[in-house]
Formats: C-alpha cells, structure tokens, sequence
C-alpha cells in the first residue's frame, strides 16, 4: 500500500506490534484487519494480500509455522499479488520471503531455498545488486547453507 494510502496506518500499527514481539496481539489485529478488508474491497484485493503478509509474519513469529493454514495463506497472497501486480513486482518478494521461513520452520529447506531464491531475484531485477533489500536476501540464503 502507498504511504499516503489511509490502509496502510492499521498494517503499520501491526508491523509495530509485530516489531515489540507482541505476536499474539499482531495476529488478532491482522486478522480483524483482513475481515474488515475482505467485507470492504474483497478477499482478492491488493490490500487483502498486504495484510495477509503480516498475518502469516505475525503467525511464525509467534511459533504458528506450522499450521497448515499459516502456509496457505503465505501461498495465496503470492497467488494474489502476481496476478493482480505480475510475478516479477518487487511485492511479490516479501510474500515469498514469508513462504521459505515457513518452509524453513518445517525443516523444508529445498522449498526456503526456492522461495528465497526467487525473491532475492525479484528484488535484484527491480531495485539493483547494491540494494540493502538485496543484500538482506543473500544473507538469509547464506545462513541457510550453513
């Protein structure tokens, strides 16, 4: 969502709940959010995929990785934001980074290594090799070789 979008302050408040380690509280906002969301704009919408992001953060933060619903809702909204952004759109990669942690907590690291793959090459293409984003990315590749 842009910055000046008004949608973005609820997804904000629960980055910042997410980012005090107050999981269970960022799970109850998000899911509220993606109600409120999905009865507005639609369950298919651009912002329903937004939250659904912090949904499934705020869940394997907080030890969820594991629930099969955690990992179905990381994959639909890869599927939402590249049908409705394009596979290769920079927004797609944070959806991906979502579904290898999942992978990774699963002990499912051939499928971490392909999601992180893809959104360390996504975000290659569309914001350079030099980006710190990029950087990040091959961090976390680097860490799962070990």
């Amino acid at each position: 969502m842009p910055a000046d979008d008004p949608a973005s302050e609820p997804v904000d408040r629960v980055r910042g709940l997410i980012k005090q380690g107050k999981y269970a509280d960022a799970e109850s906002e998000a899911q509220k959010l993606l109600e409120q969301i999905g009865s507005q704009q639609g369950v298919d919408s651009l912002e329903a995929a937004v939250v659904m992001d912090v949904l499934v953060e705020s869940r394997w933060r907080g030890g969820k990785a594991q629930l099969p619903e955690t990992r179905e809702m990381a994959e639909r909204a890869i599927a939402l934001k590249e049908r409705l952004l394009g596979p290769d759109h920079v927004d797609v990669a944070e959806s991906l980074t979502n579904l290898g942690v999942i992978g990774f907590y699963l002990g499912d690291f051939r499928s971490a290594r392909q999601s992180w793959e893809r959104a360390r090459g996504i975000r290659e293409s569309a914001l350079g090799p030099e980006h710190p984003d990029v950087a990040h990315a091959l961090r976390v590749l680097g860490q799962l070789c070990e």
